[in-house]
């Protein structure tokens, strides 16, 4: 333990030392789209790279705000929690496409991008308005770079681990996978993504394709799963056409297939049209969704959401109203309020944003029946009330969130199965603080939830305290993490990049630290990997 500390010391140390001085940043944004701009975190390309980071999930557990339960090493499966929250409730999208799967939120990592393909990712909460039938309690959103220029990167390491990237000509392509950190742990994938534009119509496709050993990811058996993800999207000026096909094999028991074996195809196609004028901003979103699956068979879902937001001053306040009207077949209609209220004082930023929201079950929930998973058609829609306040002061920033959660669904213990019910009315709550410099940020979050009376399969575990700082340097760049999460072992995780020219050496898990972000499966010990990124021909002319 004192090495640890010694070395975190000398660390953090090191960035404050090359860290350059503090910014004054007294500017307040709102914008009647996008709202209050305070209440939105990103991560960009230039400290994705930094840190050589090869998963999705590695940015994504940057944010202060996100937790992941892991299940495999490098994203290969997990679930997304924001701010205490189920994965179900939060919005993933790319460009601003929602990519959640209404068969079930486990597969809403299966972001058909390379961590090379992203441009920068966007994190904000529900409580800035922006309501889908996903941000329940936040959204986040991946933006792709351009991908013209040409640009390689290859990689190896423990496990046997290989990494393969190509890009250029609006083409890119990634080959990955391990034989595994501990057995029944292996995995391969593949994604490819297009991009191109045509008489002013931009498209952007990618597919994404994962074979993996799944013990005891979902239930003790060692499973087996393939998955694929299909995404296309065209744009015109402020309307987005989209269309997404998700298939995915489970298999339970891979020694016994025939045990129990689940075959789903699902289909997701859209419209998002948005313009803004002296009246105010207007946007829509109809999106049908349906799915085939040999056990919950053939299902539809349609919704519909339409937003109107205004920007205003009154008595010196910049404030943003309006309200999103929500509809889903068969399962009522909704309009959720929301407002933003914004004041610069001296060099303090103040800004309140408050919103309703609502989530129907995805089809798991309702009608998903195997030997340890019961479904309920007699769910009810979750609703929730967000409240977040927000103080700014030059590059300090602290927020206090709440989350009044209404008929929360989660799989509850009956007998040798687990059940989808409705467990009640339950707070979250919680700070959470940021500390930037240009080369180093430093975050904290400390997360309550009310607690539950009923033996649950997810709501249990959260980061109760979560610490991070980061150091983005020449030659050296380094993440740290410290999670305190609810039920399960504390975790100290250091990894550190070390930079040549163009050739990079990463240790992941520095300390070997022995820790779990979801129960009974173990996190990856200590990794070494040894890269090399090039702009332009890998082999030059």
């Amino acid at each position: 333990m004192r090495l640890k500390l010694t070395i975190i010391f000398f660390l953090f140390s090191f960035s404050l030392f090359a860290a350059e001085k503090l910014q004054v940043n007294e500017s307040i944004e709102i914008t009647a789209d996008k709202g209050n701009e305070k209440a939105v975190e990103y991560i960009d390309k230039s400290l994705i790279e930094a840190i050589s980071i090869n998963a999705n999930d590695e940015i994504l557990s940057l944010f202060p705000s996100v937790f992941l339960s892991i299940r495999g090493e490098n994203g290969i499966q997990g679930d997304i929690s924001y701010r205490g929250s189920r994965g179900n409730q939060v919005e993933v999208s790319i460009l601003g496409v929602p990519i959640n799967n209404l068969q079930t939120y486990h597969h809403n990592l299966d972001i058909p991008l390379a961590p090379e393909d992203i441009g920068y990712v966007i994190v904000q909460p529900s409580s800035n308005g922006n309501i889908t039938p996903y941000s329940f309690a936040g959204v986040i959103d991946f933006e792709p770079q351009d991908n013209k220029k040409e640009f390689n990167h290859l990689a190896y390491g423990s496990d046997d681990y290989y990494h393969i990237y190509a890009r250029e000509n609006g083409l890119s392509y990634m080959f990955e996978g391990s034989s595994g950190y501990v057995e029944n742990s292996k995995y391969n994938k593949t994604n490819v993504t297009y991009q191109f534009d045509y008489k002013g119509i931009k498209f952007f496709t990618a597919f994404n394709s994962k074979h993996f050993d799944a013990k005891d990811f979902y239930a003790p058996y060692p499973s087996y799963e393939k998955t694929q993800t299909s995404f296309l999207i065209a744009s015109y000026g402020k309307t987005k056409f989209y269309t997404t096909r998700h298939y995915d094999i489970f298999t339970l028991d891979k020694n016994n297939p025939d045990f129990f074996r689940n075959i789903t195809e699902t289909y997701k196609s859209g419209i998002i049209h948005s313009f803004e004028n002296k009246f105010g901003f207007f946007n829509l979103n109809l999106e049908f969704n349906s799915m085939d699956s040999k056990v919950m068979g053939d299902r539809t879902l349609t919704t519909f959401v339409f937003r109107y937001a205004k920007v205003f001053n009154l008595f010196g306040l910049n404030l943003r109203g309006g309200a999103n009207y929500y509809s889903a077949t068969n399962r009522g209609k909704y309009l959720l309020p929301f407002f933003s209220v914004l004041k610069g004082v001296g060099n303090f930023n103040l800004s309140f944003d408050f919103s309703e929201s609502v989530r129907v079950p995805d089809f798991t929930e309702l009608y998903y029946n195997s030997p340890v998973n019961i479904g309920n058609e007699n769910l009810r829609e979750e609703k929730s009330k967000n409240y977040q306040f927000i103080v700014e002061y030059k590059r300090l920033k602290a927020t206090f969130f709440y989350r009044d959660e209404k008929n929360i669904i989660d799989w509850v213990r009956n007998g040798d199965k687990w059940q989808a019910e409705n467990i009640g009315n339950k707070d979250v709550y919680g700070f959470e603080l940021l500390y930037t410099f240009k080369k180093f940020t430093f975050g904290y979050q400390h997360l309550h939830r009310e607690r539950i009376d009923y033996e649950t399969k997810y709501s249990y575990y959260y980061p109760k305290n979560k610490f991070t700082f980061i150091y983005n340097g020449k030659d050296i760049a380094f993440d740290y993490s410290y999670l305190d999460i609810n039920q399960l072992n504390k975790a100290s995780v250091l990894n550190i990049t070390f930079w040549g020219t163009g050739f990079y050496l990463k240790i992941s898990n520095a300390f070997d630290e022995d820790y779990q972000t979801y129960p009974g499966i173990p996190m990856p010990g200590r990794a070494i990997v040894f890269g090399y990124r090039m702009r332009g021909p890998l082999i030059p002319d």
